[in-house]
């Protein structure tokens, strides 16, 4: 981040602090790195002791993380972007960010683009290195991974044996709203990871000898999240019933005798910097940290999702919109009948089958054997409450709660390791889960929107070709036929259009949309310096395009199909310098 805002966001800027940091490490946190190391040997030993006591449970358990690798591996590869609000705003500011080397705001008619971007950091990383977006959907797997494990030490945290944590674990690694986000370009998924992140390391109390840094954690942690998306604040709270559980005394003292080391202060600098940047960035340029949404404590009503002047959000605390999302919830989202499970999660929880054949009747029943699952259950009861009186009602926002299904695979470890449960039944239940986790597993094969002729066209198409349609009919490989790497695109489209596939796989094009289209789109053309308009057959407004039916008129535009228009040599002025 801070070299984005010096400017070097470049690959060779990131590759030499990287250098820096890990001679950094060497130099004066080889002690740490010792330790670290040392402590992942005795887990890889503990790993390998369990699986030669019990190989078939490990044979399936390594089953399972191979299918999750090819099915992350393959939806990165052969899937370019598709989700409608990664390529409306969330990575076209990747694309400029590499394109100018700066943390820039692209000129785009979305205000959403005001919105924290700590996610699209991560993005940025895994394509500033190819200067491609080949694999930036990746940038969601690591947080996958990070959830998958805090519920493995949640179980642990609830009294589970080791082998009943991993199983819990695998089981919420299925669930469909959670493996599908995981490679959708959204930033949901961070969110549940470091909320659930949170959850496990305040689920047990702590010697006092890394109290401070379970706090230290939770800073950075908390940071991070509100630096990615705001939710994090609206779910946060929940958690502090979680806290009762592991507050001790030691914490007290902590707070007595705050003893910071330079590295310490390093990473709550940087945790600052990037959960406050956003936000002071607003409000230096708006008056608003939080533009475009007018944030106050409390509503007196739900809010429309089409009050686009707030950015699609209440920006307030409503009872009456908790009360019309749990309506929601339970009238229509539980029952999953917005089609296939899809990032989106139209009308939908995306929980999955586990969650409603198995995990709903163990989440009730270890909410009576088991007190730190009560206290865990009341806590992830809380966020959600919260959460729902924070967003607007609508269809879509149970993709903020990806989270809340991990109580379904806690609650089945917890009743599957009580002790009077009857062997026939526990029996039973495994093989349930085992089956009702297989369909998960078809579930998530694919991405609720590609077809199978469609992966089959993906996965023929060259990496450099593969983008979704724009405007219903221009693809990829249409645009590179119309528009040589390296130019400057005028655009025109619709307040939510997709804009990222513009750019082209590798950032190869620039592009603009204009602001004053008074004397036509050529003249535009003129003042940007840009020699190529994108003009879709899908807009709808006619003052635009009647301007666009003008310049083609006096033969000031010459189209090239599919919504490119070239500017006829005779109006390219000689400043323009071609590539």
């Amino acid at each position: 981040m801070l070299l984005g805002l010096a400017g070097y966001l470049t690959a060779d800027s990131l590759a030499l602090l990287a250098a820096f940091g890990w001679l950094g490490i060497a130099l004066f946190g080889r002690q740490e790195l010792k330790k670290a190391v040392q402590r992942l040997l005795r887990t890889l030993a503990v790993i390998k002791a369990a699986a030669v006591r019990r190989p078939l449970q490990a044979a399936l358990l390594l089953t399972t993380l191979l299918f999750l690798m090819v099915r992350m591996a393959a939806h990165v590869w052969f899937l370019p972007p598709y989700i409608h609000d990664a390529n409306t705003y969330h990575l076209p500011r990747v694309a400029e960010w590499i394109q100018s080397g700066t943390l820039t705001v692209p000129h785009l008619p979305v205000k959403r683009v005001y919105w924290p971007a700590g996610f699209e950091l991560m993005q940025t990383w895994w394509a500033v290195f190819p200067h491609h977006d080949a694999v930036v959907e990746a940038a969601g797997i690591p947080f996958f991974m990070m959830a998958v494990a805090a519920v493995f030490i949640l179980g642990r945290n609830l009294g589970l044996q080791r082998l009943t944590s991993a199983w819990c674990s695998f089981l919420f690694a299925f669930t469909p709203a959670l493996a599908i986000n995981a490679t959708s370009s959204k930033n949901d998924i961070a969110i549940a990871a470091l909320y659930l992140y949170l959850a496990a390391i305040w689920t047990k109390a702590v010697d006092r000898r890394i109290a401070g840094r379970r706090w230290l954690l939770t800073f950075l942690a908390v940071c991070l999240g509100i630096g990615i998306k705001p939710t994090m604040g609206f779910i946060l709270p929940g958690l502090l019933w979680l806290g009762f559980i592991g507050f001790r005394k030691t914490d007290i003292r902590f707070f007595r005798r705050i003893n910071i080391s330079r590295w310490a202060a390093v990473l709550v600098a940087a945790a600052l910097l990037v959960g406050s940047y956003w936000y002071v960035r607003n409000w230096i340029r708006f008056g608003n940290p939080f533009y475009p949404t007018s944030v106050h404590v409390l509503a007196s009503g739900a809010v429309s999702a089409t009050d686009a002047g707030n950015g699609g959000q209440q920006g307030a605390f409503s009872l009456a919109s908790a009360g019309e999302n749990w309506h929601l919830l339970w009238t229509k989202k539980i029952y999953d009948l917005g089609g296939p499970c899809n990032p989106d999660l139209p009308s939908m929880t995306g929980w999955g089958w586990f969650v409603f054949s198995c995990g709903a009747g163990c989440f009730l029943w270890g909410i009576f054997v088991n007190q730190r699952f009560r206290w865990t259950a009341l806590s992830f009861l809380a966020s959600l409450f919260l959460l729902f009186g924070w967003v607007t009602p609508d269809l879509w926002n149970m993709r903020f709660a990806q989270w809340f299904p991990a109580l379904a695979a806690l609650g089945f470890g917890v009743t599957v390791q009580h002790q009077r449960l009857l062997a026939a039944v526990r029996n039973a239940m495994i093989l349930l889960a085992a089956a009702s986790t297989a369909l998960n597993a078809l579930g998530i094969l694919g991405n609720g929107y590609a077809k199978p002729e469609e992966w089959l066209a993906f996965m023929k198409t060259p990496v450099s070709q593969r983008a979704l349609r724009l405007g219903g009919v221009v693809k990829q490989k249409s645009l590179d036929e119309r528009i040589p790497a390296g130019e400057v695109i005028l655009f025109m489209a619709e307040s939510d259009d997709a804009f990222y596939p513009l750019y082209g796989p590798g950032f190869t094009r620039r592009i603009l949309y204009p602001d004053d289209r008074r004397d036509g789109f050529a003249a535009a053309m003129k003042k940007y310096n840009a020699r190529y308009l994108y003009f879709p057959d899908h807009i709808q407004r006619e003052r635009e395009k009647q301007r666009l039916a003008d310049d083609l008129t006096a033969k000031r535009l010459e189209s090239l199909g599919r919504g490119v228009y070239k500017i006829a040599e005779k109006n390219i002025p000689n400043e323009i310098v071609h590539p």
